[in-house]
């Protein structure tokens, strides 16, 4: 009987470099997809598929894939609470402290399929930081979900929609930010490899500012400044 494999896909360097860690742990035969181009249909019916697990992906599936295959995506939010883009981001300028990771079946709603297990994840400190913490929470999931039988339940029908945020909300304009607190959310909510820092444009200059930490009463972080690119 040809082996059966679980594959891991993501493109985030967090998850990549702690799965790469830790995939011996875990029982069974196991692969780490990292690209998209290694994510088909035609390459995934050469392997005897037990489970495909999705962290931190963000390109859309095939349905196709998901049809044929048990597919389990990861979401950071207490789903259906907070379906959609940029979920980190989102609770963070919602002011929300602590979160859940919901693991759930891919199917044709975005965020929308029958949940595995939720498991509580903190949302302090940099974006970096939760998302180290997020794999370590995901990775137990999914041994959680490999050990045991675990039926999923629909979602319920109420559900808030996230909107996936873009470059341009990086821009902290600085002059309407009165509060400490949420100039270091601003800045450590992108504070992530791979994310577009938070910037400050000012005069001919553009600030965009890394590796924050808060202590005590001031924020501490790295500085890149650059000359602003001329639109004309």
């Amino acid at each position: 009987m040809n082996k059966s494999y679980n594959i891991i896909v993501t493109i985030k360097p967090w998850n990549i470099s702690f799965f790469k860690k830790n995939l011996k742990k875990l029982k069974g035969n196991w692969i780490l997809i990292t690209k998209k181009t290694d994510l088909t249909l035609n390459k995934l019916k050469k392997i005897n598929v037990k489970n495909i697990y999705f962290i931190h992906w963000s390109n859309i599936v095939s349905s196709s894939i998901y049809e044929k295959f048990n597919c389990i995506s990861f979401h950071m939010t207490d789903l259906p609470y907070g379906r959609g883009g940029s979920p980190l981001q989102n609770l963070i300028i919602r002011k929300k402290k602590v979160t859940k990771i919901s693991a759930f079946k891919l199917n044709n709603k975005i965020d929308g399929g029958p949940i595995y297990l939720k498991r509580k994840l903190k949302l302090s400190g940099s974006a970096l930081k939760i998302f180290n913490n997020a794999s370590k929470i995901i990775f137990g999931m999914i041994k959680e979900i490999e050990k045991n039988k675990i039926n999923p339940k629909p979602q319920n029908s109420s559900q808030i929609i996230f909107k996936r945020l873009s470059k341009k909300e990086n821009d902290l304009n600085i002059s309407n930010i009165k509060d400490l607190n949420e100039m270091y959310d601003r800045i450590r909510m992108v504070d992530a490899p791979n994310y577009p820092n938070a910037y400050a444009a000012i005069d001919h200059f553009k600030f965009e500012f890394y590796k924050i930490k808060k202590i005590k009463k001031i924020l501490y972080c790295s500085v890149k400044i650059s000359l602003k690119k001329n639109k004309n």
